[in-house]
């Protein structure tokens, strides 16, 4: 799937969800600054939740990840 389209899927996405509870799972890190909540598994344990500005300035496990998508990409 090109990006334009990646894009536009995830925005019709984001407008069903709204003002519903929804799971998002998901590898792309950066489609995920426009949810409320985060929570942020490894190895299937919980190791940290909060919103995707307070993950990132807690520079923890979520951070760390968004770092290597970055240098990945």
């Amino acid at each position: 799937m090109d990006e334009a389209s990646a894009i536009a899927v995830m925005d019709t996405l984001y407008k069903a969800m709204a003002g519903h509870s929804a799971l998002l799972v998901t590898h792309k890190l950066d489609d995920l600054y426009r949810v409320d909540h985060i929570i942020v598994l490894d190895k299937g344990s919980l190791v940290e939740q909060g919103s995707y500005q307070q993950l990132l300035n807690a520079k923890g496990h979520f951070y760390q990840l968004i770092q290597q998508e970055e240098v990945n990409s």
